[in-house]
C-alpha cells in the first residue's frame, strides 16, 4: 500500500509589484518572499496590465479628442499655465505650420510660420510661453491673441541669430540650446528675460560645451538647485553656478558626469524629484544624488525589460524622436519607442517610480504628449490628439489586448508537489478572459488546460471545476479553480484578453501543495 499524502498547504500569492522581467529565471520560488522573482511577484510576460502589490489589472485605453483631426502630425504638445487673479490651464499644439490652443473638441490656430514635421518644444517663464524647434525663430504667447516670434535684443551678436531647440530654467534663469547649425552651444539671457542679450552688465553669456567631442547638445534638465546637467550624445556633464564665466560672485562651472552614458532623444528626459530619466543607447537610464555626499549615480531602472529592447528600432533616427513623459496620479513613466523597422512611436515601456514595476503598453501610437490639467494626452502621426487612461477601448471600438504570464511557480522542497489552484477576480470585471494553465510533472512533462469562452480544452485528464469567466455576477465570487492535478513540480497560468470595452482584476492567487508520496500516482 502507498504512503498516504499529508494534509494539503494553501500558498497565497497576492503580490505583483516587480512586474515583467525576463531578464531573471523562467521559475521562481512560491515561499521566498526576500526575493524579487518571488511567486507572482515578477512576471515571464505581461501587455497592457498594470501590477502592483495589490494585483493585476487591465489597463484602459483612450478617447480621441478633436472632432476633425488637425492637417499633419502633431509635432508637440504642452500645458501652458497662466497664473493672475485667476489661474488659466490651455492646451497647446503644434502641428504642421501652425500652433493650436485645444478646447473641447477643436483646435483653434494662434500662429502659422512653422517648419512641418520638426518637433517642437516649450518652456514658460516670467508667464510667456516660448516655443522652439531648432529650425524656425522662436515664437511666444501671452495666452491672448495670436503668438508672434519672439524680438531679440542682441546688440553684442551673442545670440546671433541662433535658434535653439530646447531651453531650461536654472537658478531662476532660462537657457537655451540644441541648434543644429552650433549643437555645441548654450545662451543665457540677462536675468529674468527670455530675450535680453544686451550684455552691458555682464550678466549674459554664449558658450560652447566640448566642442571638440563631436557630441551635440541634447537636452538641459536641472537635476537640484545647484546643478543643471547638460545632455549630450554619450556624456553628461554638470553645470553649476549663477553667472557667466569668468565673472565676480558665483561664476559657471562645468564638471564631467558620466563619460559613457548620454541622452539620444531630447524628449525623452524626464524629472521626477531630484532624479532624472532618459533614453540613452544603452537603454533607460537615471541619475539620482546621493543626499550624503552631494554625488549623482546612475542607475537603469528597465533593466528587467533588457530583452524587449531587442525588439526596438534603434536606428539613430527612428529612436531620437522617443519621448517619455511622467503620469503623477500613476507614479509611472511612460516611455514611447517604435518598434520593429517603425520609425514611428508603436510601443510603450512603464516604470513605477516608487516600486520599480516594470510593464509594456502596445495598441498606442503617438509622436509626443504631455500632461494637461492632470490628464495624460498624447499627438498622433496623423493630427489626432487623444486622451490616455480613459474608458476600456482604444478610440471609439478598437479592442485592448491584455495578457499576463507567470513565471513557472514551484514548492522549493522537493518534497511537495502542486495539486490545485485558485485564481480570484474582482467581480465587478467585464472581461471575456482565456485562462491557460500549465503543469510541469514530475517527469518534466508539461500538459495545458485552457479554459474559453465556449468551455475548457485540456490535453491531460483534469479534475477541473471552472466558474463561467464569461459572465462575471456583480458581488459574487469570482474563482477559477483547477482540482486535483497529477505529480505537478510546477505551475504556470497565463491570462488573456482582447475584446472592447472589458476590463479585469486579478486579486491574488491561491495554491494548494501536499507531500510527495507513493500515493500520488
Amino acid at each position: 500500500m502507498g504512503k498516504p499524502l499529508m494534509l494539503q498547504k494553501s500558498v497565497p500569492l497576492d503580490d505583483f509589484s516587480t512586474g515583467v522581467s525576463e531578464r531573471a529565471s523562467i521559475f521562481a520560488d512560491m515561499i521566498n518572499p526576500l526575493s524579487p522573482e518571488y511567486g507572482v511577484k515578477a512576471a515571464l510576460a505581461s501587455k497592457n496590465v498594470k501590477m502592483d502589490k495589490d494585483g493585476i489589472e487591465s489597463c484602459k485605453g483612450y478617447r480621441e479628442v478633436l472632432t476633425s483631426a488637425l492637417a499633419d502630425m502633431i509635432t508637440g504638445e504642452y500645458e501652458y499655465i497662466l497664473k493672475g487673479l485667476t489661474t488659466q490651464r490651455f492646451h497647446l499644439v503644434t502641428a504642421g505650420t501652425d500652433l493650436y490652443v485645444v478646447s473641447g473638441a477643436s483646435a483653434t490656430s494662434i500662429y502659422s510660420g512653422l517648419t512641418p514635421d520638426i518637433p517642437c518644444n516649450f518652456i514658460t517663464y516670467n508667464g510667456v510661453v516660448i516655443v522652439m524647434n531648432g529650425i524656425d525663430d522662436m515664437i511666444e504667447w501671452a495666452g491672448s491673441g495670436s503668438a508672434v516670434p519672439v524680438t531679440v535684443n542682441d546688440p553684442n551678436t551673442i545670440f546671433d541669430n541662433g535658434h535653439p531647440a530646447f531651453a531650461e530654467i536654472f537658478r531662476n534663469q532660462l537657457f537655451y540650446s540644441g541648434d543644429p547649425v552650433d549643437p555645441y552651444k548654450i545662451w543665457k539671457p540677462a536675468p529674468g528675460t527670455h530675450n535680453d542679450f544686451d550684455n552691458t552688465l555682464g550678466t549674459v553669456d554664449g558658450f560652447l560645451v566640448g566642442a571638440g567631442d563631436g557630441q551635440a547638445i541634447t537636452g538641459l534638465k536641472a537635476l537640484t538647485n545647484d546643478i543643471m546637467l547638460i545632455y549630450k550624445e554619450n556624456k553628461v556633464l554638470g553645470l553649476s553656478g549663477s553667472s557667466p564665466f569668468g565673472s565676480e560672485g558665483d561664476p559657471f562651472t562645468i564638471r564631467e558626469v558620466s563619460s559613457n552614458i548620454g541622452c539620444i532623444a531630447p524628449k525623452s528626459i524626464v524629472s521626477v524629484g531630484k532624479d532624472h530619466f532618459f533614453l540613452s543607447s544603452e537603454g533607460f537610464k537615471s541619475f539620482s544624488t546621493v543626499q550624503q555626499y552631494g554625488d549623482i549615480q546612475d542607475g537603469d531602472p528597465m533593466y528587467k525589460l533588457s530583452r524587449y529592447w531587442e525588439t526596438i528600432n534603434r536606428t539613430e533616427s527612428a529612436l531620437s524622436k522617443a519621448f517619455a513623459t511622467y503620469i503623477p496620479s500613476e507614479k509611472t513613466i511612460y516611455l514611447h519607442l517604435p518598434s520593429g523597422a517603425s520609425t514611428q512611436n508603436d510601443v510603450i515601456f512603464t516604470y513605477h517610480v516608487l516600486t520599480g514595476t516594470t510593464g509594456i503598453r502596445t495598441g498606442i501610437t503617438a509622436a509626443c504628449g504631455a500632461m494637461v490639467n492632470g490628464k495624460y494626452y498624447t499627438g498622433g502621426y496623423t493630427g489626432q490628439v487623444s486622451e490616455q487612461l480613459f474608458g476600456h477601448t482604444y478610440g471609439e471600438s478598437g479592442a485592448i489586448e491584455t495578457s499576463w504570464e507567470s513565471k513557472w511557480l514551484f514548492y522549493s522542497s522537493s518534497k511537495k508537489i502542486f495539486r490545485n489552484l485558485q485564481l480570484y477576480f474582482d467581480s465587478n470585471g467585464t472581461a471575456v478572459l482565456q485562462i491557460q494553465v500549465q503543469v510541469m510533472k514530475m517527469n518534466g512533462e508539461i500538459v495545458t488546460v485552457t479554459k474559453t469562452a465556449s468551455g475548457v480544452e485540456t490535453t491531460d485528464v483534469f479534475d477541473v471545476a471552472l466558474f463561467d469567466i464569461s459572465a462575471f455576477d456583480a458581488g459574487g465570487a469570482s474563482v477559477f479553480k483547477m482540482n486535483n492535478v497529477s505529480r505537478g513540480r510546477a505551475v504556470k497560468v497565463k491570462i488573456i484578453n482582447n475584446a472592447a470595452n472589458q476590463n479585469w482584476r486579478l486579486q491574488k492567487f491561491e495554491i494548494g501543495v501536499v507531500n510527495l508520496g507513493r500515493a500520488a500516482a
